[in-house]
């Protein structure tokens, strides 16, 4: 009875016949063929299943695309991915899914779904594009000196692995001095405990000096980098002026 009722068995008593419509080849379908478990395949819940499958007998070896029986998945709850895969000798192993929480069997001979010869036309190659995404990496690369940032006491070795990890996240710098902002989505957070808010006052400094704190604040804020804020805690702008190499 379960063969029976895996493969839809119609039984016609008027007619005196039996028919298996899971077995049944489509003869309206003379460029494809049905598949075919090759014995009794017992498959574990939620897991894959690699079984062997038969059906038209082809000379040699020939490239199908399988398309898995959509009763299967439909009533038994048995998924078979459409896929491209070899036919030797008139079999062919395809990978099954049961998506059920308890054991379910494949009898033999229950049809598992259909097979057609692989046009090669139809097929679109993707390229590895691992190639590309190297190449935009080495440009990206290629406009951040390196050399800037490290000391000139450091090792061959140590310039070397240094160099790598700074190309690596060299998203995370700006390129130009017309952009300080970084490209990172890292949020730091200070914990203060219970700690009383620290309030520091300005220092002094020229009016050339204040002119340019608000400036560059106000460029950062435009920018995106600082936000405003009524934190109690705070602590002064220091101007730190660049080396001239």
């Amino acid at each position: 009875m379960g063969f029976l009722e895996a493969s839809q068995a119609v039984i016609d008593c008027g007619q005196n016949e039996l028919v298996l419509e899971g077995i049944c080849r489509d003869s309206t379908a003379p460029d494809a063929w049905n598949l075919y478990a090759t014995r009794d395949y017992t498959l574990k819940p939620h897991s894959l299943t690699r079984i062997t499958v038969s059906g038209y007998q082809t000379r040699g070896d020939i490239n199908v695309v399988l398309d898995g029986s959509k009763h299967l998945l439909f009533e038994k709850n048995i998924a078979t991915p459409s896929m491209v895969s070899t036919y030797r000798n008139g079999k062919s192993d395809v990978w099954v899914t049961n998506l059920q929480f308890r054991n379910q069997i494949i009898p033999r001979g229950m049809c598992i779904g259909q097979a057609e010869p692989l046009n090669e036309g139809h097929l679109c190659v993707i390229s590895d594009t691992s190639g590309c995404l190297d190449d935009q990496q080495e440009t990206s690369e290629s406009q951040m000196n390196c050399s800037l940032m490290m000391s000139p006491e450091l090792s061959d070795e140590q310039r070397n692995k240094l160099s790598e990890l700074l190309r690596k996240f060299s998203g995370l710098f700006t390129q130009t001095d017309k952009s300080t902002a970084a490209k990172t989505n890292v949020k730091h957070r200070i914990f203060t405990g219970d700690h009383a808010p620290i309030n520091q006052r300005a220092y002094r400094v020229s009016p050339t000096e204040r002119r340019i704190i608000h400036e560059e604040v106000q460029k950062m804020l435009d920018e995106g980098i600082v936000q405003p804020s009524e934190s109690p805690w705070s602590s002064p702008v220091v101007l730190v002026r660049k080396k001239r190499r």
